[in-house]
């Protein structure tokens, strides 16, 4: 048995920001801001099959697995407006004349991002399973195009020497 639920996102739009300096003797400080707004493509591609050998046969392929079925096999796509803020600090110091040390850190929260984990839909109809004979009552698993945000945090560490 084998199922796979997979995703992709693609972003296109314009990003907008702006950025604050400060120098204070051997310590600086900086903070960039940024808010992109545009369309997030989402793909979603579900697959699976079940492969069943006799005793003294041939392996057989069927369509479908377990979550996996065709009430939800198949690809599909859409596009969604999409807003991703983001927000970069740091902070440097001059250590000697020609050695500086930075720390930042990171935060982008990106919307509308298809996820593998979200496509599952855990409700199954056990007459479509491979040899079930054939779909009777409501078709399950359905397909579901469901979103989610999420947030990307990140901290760097910078040495630079100046020569």
């Amino acid at each position: 048995v084998w199922d796979s639920f997979s995703t992709g996102n693609e972003f296109h739009g314009l990003e907008l920001g702006f950025a604050y300096q400060v120098d204070r003797g051997r310590w600086s400080w900086d903070a960039v801001g940024k808010m992109a707004l545009g369309s997030m493509h989402q793909m979603v591609d579900v697959d699976g099959y079940t492969r069943i050998t006799a005793p003294a046969g041939a392996p057989a392929m069927n369509e479908g697995g377990l979550l996996a079925l065709p009430t939800n096999i198949g690809q599909s796509s859409r596009d969604k407006f999409t807003m991703i803020p983001e927000l970069n600090l740091n902070l440097q110091s001059q250590l000697t004349e020609r050695l500086d040390l930075t720390l930042g850190y990171s935060l982008v929260w990106i919307t509308n991002v298809a996820r593998s984990g979200d496509q599952l839909d855990f409700t199954v109809n056990p007459s479509q399973l491979p040899g079930g004979g054939g779909l009777v009552g409501a078709p399950r698993p359905a397909p579901r195009f469901e979103d989610t945000s999420m947030w990307v945090q990140g901290v760097n560490f910078g040495l630079s020497y100046e020569f």
